[in-house]
């Protein structure tokens, strides 16, 4: 997420990778969710939303966001509430993933610990038992390069949003003096 500061400004992007069982490459991308998310949770949703689109059946999903995987873990019904913010996009990965929402939630997508140090490695665990590799410590090193990539597209330079700022305060300064 770039632009956290001013909520109106704000834009958020992610990144996808995909290897083989054995952690080498296959291929990598970006994408940003439609401007109306402006969280880097909904940003992480909408990646697994477009990764469980895309494949023909339940994918092993890592991500670095533990309150989606807390939500999901209470069920479709739950998630999918109209009350719920990211109802929306957990209606269209229910929809996608049919009958396999529960096990894509509890079997296939694993919690990686984000924002550690190499020294990290081997020692924290992730939300399956197993420990964190250096595979995964790269693959969340990249994504995240990934997701500000694909935010960057759409931020505004910083000169304007400083000037967004400074009209912000000049017109809570003119209305606390009319006040």
């Amino acid at each position: 997420m770039l632009g956290g500061s001013l909520a109106d400004m704000r834009v958020t992007g992610f990144g996808i990778m995909v290897t083989c069982p054995n952690g080498k490459l296959i291929v990598y991308g970006f994408g940003f969710p439609p401007s109306r998310y402006g969280t880097a949770a909904a940003a992480e949703l909408w990646a697994i939303m477009t990764v469980s689109s895309l494949t023909p059946f339940p994918p092993t999903v890592f991500t670095d966001c533990l309150s989606i995987l807390r939500a999901g873990e209470r069920g479709v019904a739950s998630v999918t509430k109209a009350n719920r913010v990211f109802a929306g996009i957990w209606i269209r990965i229910a929809a996608t993933l049919e009958t396999n929402f529960d096990r894509f939630i509890l079997q296939n997508s694993i919690w990686i610990p984000a924002y550690l140090t190499t020294a990290t490695v081997g020692e924290v665990r992730r939300s399956d038992g197993q420990k964190l590799t250096m595979a995964n410590w790269r693959a969340n090193r990249l994504v995240d390069v990934l997701a500000k990539g694909a935010a960057a597209r759409w931020f505004i330079h910083s000169a304007v949003t400083e000037q967004l700022n400074a009209a912000k305060s000049l017109v809570r300064w003119r209305a606390a003096q009319l006040g």
